[in-house]
């Protein structure tokens, strides 16, 4: 295993107090590393489990060869920084803590993994929460580029397979089961990166519905032009319906505003990779 996987909140920061029993929820903290640029990859529950020990007692920094020996050259700073770096090559990754809700996959004890040259691959975990999600519709199909458009990708659930949309080359997937990650209590407040994520993808819905139904008026028009001259503008009914799906979208947006107006909290939006 390679370490191939931001925490919501100030790096620097101490861990926080414990909150009021009376005014807190319980989430599920993943702690993620930036493998590329904006490629979030999420550390396995265990070296999860130790990272979160530590950033509760307040520990400057972290081996990871104590829960994983294969990682045994990585050591991951909480203070200063929010890092990980190699010891062997000095190359460094910036490390994040999220928090998740406790139906989204890391609370489930669910991991969704791509397979490639012999390894089963976890993918960040964004796309895992869009995976699950996706799944358990009973939906047979899902393309990934619709939310995330650098993913161009199509996932079949009935012969569990990945598709590249540019070349068609294909790769196994698996629905597998793990460890759940650390629990921990939040305050009510605190929003997580799943609220984030839960917004982008409604988001994605109702702009690929808007998009729908505009190409679909586009063509009915013209159609309308070559048979009957007929005029091609959309009914009171059509107009309507666009109109809705842009508000809805106007709504989730300010939504999504309001949040980011929030204080900086433990955990932040994810980006998703495979």
């Amino acid at each position: 295993m390679s370490p191939f996987s931001m925490p919501t909140g100030s790096p620097n920061s101490s861990a926080p107090p414990t909150p009021n029993k009376t005014t807190t929820k319980q989430a599920y903290a993943v702690w993620e590393y930036e493998r590329t640029a904006s490629r979030w990859r999420p550390h396995s529950p265990l070296v999860c489990q130790q990272l979160e020990r530590a950033f509760s007692k307040g520990l400057k920094s972290v081996y990871l060869g104590d829960s994983d020996p294969a990682l045994g050259q990585y050591i991951v700073y909480l203070n200063p920084g929010f890092k990980q770096i190699c010891v062997e090559t000095g190359n460094q990754w910036a490390v994040r803590r999220e928090l998740y809700d406790p139906s989204s996959p890391p609370g489930k004890g669910v991991a969704w993994k791509w397979f490639h040259s012999g390894l089963w691959i976890a993918y960040d975990m964004a796309l895992q929460c869009l995976i699950e999600e996706s799944w358990q519709k009973g939906d047979q199909t899902l393309d990934v580029s619709v939310f995330f458009p650098a993913f161009s990708y199509i996932l079949n659930f009935c012969n569990m397979t990945q598709v590249k949309k540019t070349n068609g080359a294909v790769r196994s997937i698996q629905r597998a089961q793990q460890p759940s990650y650390p629990l921990v209590k939040v305050a009510q407040s605190e929003p997580l990166a799943t609220d984030h994520l839960s917004v982008l993808f409604e988001t994605a819905r109702l702009n690929a519905e808007a998009q729908a139904h505009a190409t679909k008026g586009s063509k009915k028009g013209h159609h309308g032009d070559r048979s009957s001259g007929s005029d091609s503008s959309p009914t009171h009914h059509e107009g309507s319906t666009a109109r809705a799906l842009f508000r809805r979208i106007a709504r989730i947006g300010s939504k999504d505003e309001d949040r980011k107006s929030l204080p900086p909290s433990s955990t932040s939006g994810g980006v998703p990779g495979s």
